[in-house]
């Protein structure tokens, strides 16, 4: 009798299974990305259209390379509907601004948006941010229970830059709703007509941001917009290039930290002594806020374009083809990480959560201060902070952007 066991079928290859729009990879990509990185650590992802770079080291080196992996068309969505284009030619066309823009331009808008974001500028509006924080507590603390996604991570943030930037108040909950509406776009997988909302938001974003420019071109403030607008001393930038500038900084200046502020929660939630320890010591909240962005990686991924063709790891790229830098991956490498699923406080590897090159996060420095002023108030106004139970973790999804649709827990009521 032939006992042999009849041999398995060859696995999918990585480049077929991956798409990080849809389950299991959009609430759980990390055993995905282990099997990409020891089998195939550059792979052509078929629903991306892109090749996905995954270890940490070839993800840092593409990032660097700039005069063979270009950010000019990285915010691209290739098969955008015909209706859905449509309504975004009634807009502002896209032009190379911030994150999707090469020397000299992107140097150039970089200084102006440094100027804007200053640590000046920042450390004079951190005692406002701790006062929105506490505000935004207040609101629901007496409830014992709270969904904190809508109800703190995404408001706080929002409140903030939109301050920052001397925009009405009033539009706050636009300026929600415009934000899901860029997400929307760049994950074309969704009914039309969904998608022709979205661009229509989009739109709409566009134009309201162009009113508010040039209002302050007309009549300066004492503030960020008004330094974006009044520029450098050298030729200043176009009404099209300064809308796509301040939106890339809106959305970078609140969603990366939005993600961010929901991860530390979530931890938070799950750990009793971490919350007792974040409660009192700084130390805790500052390697709590780094481990809480290498886990969850907000900013899950960006791409780049090869400007010629290149060989990496023997893997062949051809000129014109898309590359996306997987920061979520690159954050899990077993080469540089430790157990790289643990939670773990007491790392000193750095991460690429923000990015890495000349295109690192010009809002780090804000996210960071917003992530530590969000975790020390959590866990001094919320004894007892945990988890509801029950609840699925499910996450948003988008292209670049990875953060929980809602975070629902409770505490001691006083």
């Amino acid at each position: 009798m032939d006992t042999a066991e009849t041999p398995l079928p060859p696995r999918p290859s990585c480049g077929k299974q991956h798409d990080p729009l849809v389950q299991p990879m959009l609430d759980e990509p990390h055993t995905f990305f282990a099997r990409a990185r020891a089998e195939e650590p550059i792979f052509f992802s078929e629903s991306l259209g892109a090749w996905v770079v995954t270890r940490f080291d070839d993800v840092c080196a593409v990032a660097r390379d700039v005069a063979r992996f270009s950010s000019v068309g990285n915010l691209d969505t290739p098969g955008i509907p015909p209706a859905v284009l449509a309504e975004l030619m009634k807009g502002f066309p896209p032009v190379p601004s911030l994150v999707d823009a090469d020397p000299p331009l992107h140097t150039r808008v970089r200084g102006l948006a440094t100027k804007a974001l200053s640590l000046r500028r920042l450390s004079a509006f951190e005692p406002r941010l701790r006062a929105i924080a506490e505000a935004l507590i207040d609101g629901f603390v007496d409830r014992g229970e709270a969904e904190l996604v809508q109800a703190f991570a995404i408001p706080l943030p929002c409140n903030f830059i939109v301050e920052l930037l001397g925009l009405p108040l009033a539009d706050l909950q636009q300026f929600h709703r415009w934000s899901d509406d860029w997400i929307g776009i760049l994950a074309p997988h969704k009914p039309i007509d969904e998608l022709v909302a979205h661009a229509r938001g989009f739109v709409e974003f566009q134009h309201y941001l162009a009113a508010a420019i040039s209002e302050r071109q007309a009549r300066p403030h004492d503030d960020a917009l008004s330094d974006l607008v009044s520029g450098d001393g050298g030729p200043p930038l176009g009404l099209v290039e300064l809308v796509n500038a301040v939106m890339q900084i809106i959305f970078a200046g609140h969603e990366t930290s939005a993600g961010l502020i929901t991860a530390a929660a979530l931890e938070l939630a799950r750990d009793p002594a971490l919350l007792a320890a974040a409660r009192s010591d700084p130390a805790t909240r500052e390697a709590l806020v780094e481990e809480a962005l290498r886990m969850s990686s907000p900013v899950h991924a960006m791409f780049r374009v090869a400007t010629e063709d290149v060989e990496l790891r023997g893997v062949k790229i051809a000129r014109g083809q898309r590359v996306q830098l997987a920061w979520i991956s690159a954050n899990h490498d077993e080469a540089r990480f430790a157990d790289p699923d643990r939670f773990d406080l007491h790392r000193t590897a750095a991460h690429v959560a923000f990015g890495h090159g000349i295109h690192h996060c010009i809002g780090a420095v804000l996210a960071r201060l917003e992530g530590r002023i969000a975790v020390e108030a959590l866990a001094r106004r919320l004894p007892g902070l945990h988890l509801a139970p029950g609840q699925p973790l499910s996450h948003l999804a988008g292209v670049t952007v990875r953060r929980l649709r809602a975070l629902s827990v409770a505490w001691d009521r006083p």
